[in-house]
């Protein structure tokens, strides 16, 4: 999908979009490619799936930390 069409539908300014799925590019989470003007982001659902297991984790950690049941 577009950068602007992804800005468009969640109501944001085009340029925070854009700004934003640069970091996430760099993280790996979504891939780019240009094509003409625009940028067509992709998710890569291997790496969210990784992040997702990495906070769940973090989760784990933090309720065994403070005793909490979960």
């Amino acid at each position: 999908m577009a950068s602007g069409d992804i800005a468009d539908s969640v109501g944001i300014p085009r340029h925070l979009m854009s700004s934003h799925l640069a970091v996430l590019s760099r993280a790996g989470v979504v891939t780019a490619r240009k094509t003409g003007r625009a940028v067509v982001y992709s998710i890569d659902r291997n790496r969210v799936s990784q992040l997702g297991r990495y906070i769940s984790a973090l989760g784990d950690v933090a309720d065994s930390d403070t005793g909490a049941d979960g």
